[in-house]
Order: C-alpha cells, then structure tokens, then sequence
C-alpha cells in the first residue's frame, strides 16, 4: 500500500470528510482524524517551547485540548480548510498558556493557584466565539497578501520567514502588518 505523508492509501479521506463522519457519530473517523492532526500539536508545542521554559508535554496536553474544541467548533461554512483552523485554534491555546504562566509568576501563590484553574466552560466558548468572529473579519477585510501575512503571523514566522515563504521583501511583510493592525483595531467609541 502507498504511502503519502504518512497516511495510507487507503486512508485518504480529507480532514473534513472525516470530521463530518466523526460528528456523525463514526469513532473510527474521529480517531483517524486525531491522529493525522497529532504531528501538527507536537510540532507547535516544539515551536512554543524554545526560550519559554515550558515543557513540550504541557504545551502538547494543552494542543490536544485545542485540537478537540476546534473539532467541535469548526463550521463548515466558513470555507477553511479543517486543518488551518485547528493550526489556529492551538496556536491560541498555547500563546495563552504562555500568557498565563507568565501572569502566575507576578502573582502571589494562593491568586495564581485559583487563577490557574479558573477557566470555566463558558469562557472556553467564548473563546471559540471569538475565534469564529475573528476569522470571518479577518476573511472579509485582508487581502489575499494580508492574509499570508497574518497566517505567517499567527504561526510564529519571523518577517523574514514570511517573506522568503511569499517570494516578498521584509519590507512588504512589515507593511503588510501595518495594514492588518490598522484594520483589526476595535472601532473607536
């Protein structure tokens, strides 16, 4: 049997196809969809792990979570691929644990310990909310450019990686950004 990227032949149903079959109640489907996503967690909480101090089991514990509130969260009509929007959702999860260690250390002991176990279940659909409501602003107000810049961004991409990624100067990358911040600041009031 053939194998591409580490998936069988057999195995070659897209991410979609498999989370439609897993919310339709199909195990096999969800856990294929899992494993072919676990790579991608590792490999971001290999990323986030250098110069922070946190182990990458941690950050890949976190990045499983993600992966699995992304996977009740994805829309289908929001015309991303699966993958890209589980790629952000565990980015987010772990640049929040990052956040949120780093405000436990400014606490005092007895804050940090209930700040750290205060996440509530309507906090984490919040979060997924806004997560929706970002992508679809993000879709209907960047640029083709924009976005490549954003996604290199969101990933962790220096400018430098991002424009040798989209055959670009630094510069461009830089006033890319510029633009992205200008048109995601929060109305003013």
């Amino acid at each position: 049997m053939r194998r591409v990227a580490g998936i069988s032949a057999a195995n070659s149903n897209t991410e979609e196809e498999l989370l439609a079959r897993a919310r339709s109640g199909d195990q096999s489907a969800y856990t294929e969809l899992i494993t072919r996503l676990t790579p991608m967690v590792f490999s971001r909480a290999a990323d986030f792990s250098k110069n922070t101090g946190l182990l990458i089991e941690d950050l890949a514990q976190e990045g499983m979570l993600a992966l699995l509130k992304a996977a009740a969260a994805f829309s289908f009509e929001e015309g991303a691929a699966f993958s890209t929007f589980a790629y952000t959702v565990i980015s987010n999860r772990m640049r929040d644990l990052l956040r949120r260690r780093r405000a436990l250390r400014e606490m005092p002991i007895d804050e940090a310990v209930i700040a750290d176990t205060a996440e509530s279940a309507e906090d984490l659909f919040q979060s997924i909310e806004e997560t929706h409501a970002m992508m679809q602003r993000l879709r209907s107000e960047l640029t083709a450019l924009e976005l490549q810049v954003a996604e290199g961004y969101l990933s962790g991409e220096s400018y430098a990686e991002t424009a040798a990624r989209l055959g670009t100067s630094s510069k461009a990358v830089d006033n890319a950004m510029q633009r992205i911040r200008k048109k995601m600041r929060p109305p003013a009031e």
